[in-house]
């Protein structure tokens, strides 16, 4: 994440600055691509620090449920707060948070924003990863970080039953080495 970040920091310019904070903001709040592209300005309680997630936007036509039809708050940390900030400061001029910069049409696709992260994959000679591996990237983050799994879940939009199938081996981390440690005593 970090290799990826930096690269967009520094080869991305002008209009395409735009990726670099589309990928800080998704790295930063565990969104789906497609929630990232019907979020509307009017989803962001700036004063609360959170984002109404209940809509999803694919293939040009936004939609009005989610992947899981839930409606969600995600909280906003310090980084996805700034990245929604310099977009805003972008002014792109749009009800959408995620306007394409080159079409000056909302997105049609991730396809524009995933272009720029195989250019990043490529300059930091990462293999390649699909660009929904963000979301992935934040769940892992806050896990990792012993962070409550209930409140993990509901960031995520998940069932805790569903976070953890697809999560727990990172739950614990380095703890799982210290506990299977304790067997290996003599």
């Amino acid at each position: 994440m970090n290799a990826l970040l930096g690269w967009l920091n520094k080869n991305l310019e002008e209009i395409d600055r735009f990726y670099y904070w589309y990928f800080e903001f998704a790295f930063w709040s565990g969104c789906r691509p497609s929630e990232m592209l019907a979020l509307k300005w009017s989803d962001i309680d700036w004063f609360n620090g959170t984002v109404r997630i209940s809509k999803s936007r694919v293939r040009g036509v936004e939609k009005s449920v989610t992947k899981t039809h839930t409606i969600r708050d995600i909280c906003l940390n310090d980084r996805s707060k700034q990245a929604l900030n310099e977009i805003r400061n972008m002014k792109l001029h749009s009800n959408y948070v995620m306007y394409c910069p080159e079409t000056d049409e909302p997105f049609y696709s991730e396809q524009p924003a995933r272009d720029r992260l195989v250019d990043a994959m490529h300059g930091c000679f990462i293999r390649h990863r699909p660009a929904y591996n963000t979301r992935h990237t934040y769940a892992t983050m806050m896990l990792m970080d012993g962070i409550n799994p209930v409140f993990v879940a509901s960031q995520m939009g998940h069932s805790l039953e569903m976070l953890m199938k697809r999560y727990a081996k990172w739950m614990n981390g380095d703890k799982n080495k210290i506990e299977m440690a304790k067997l290996n005593t003599d």
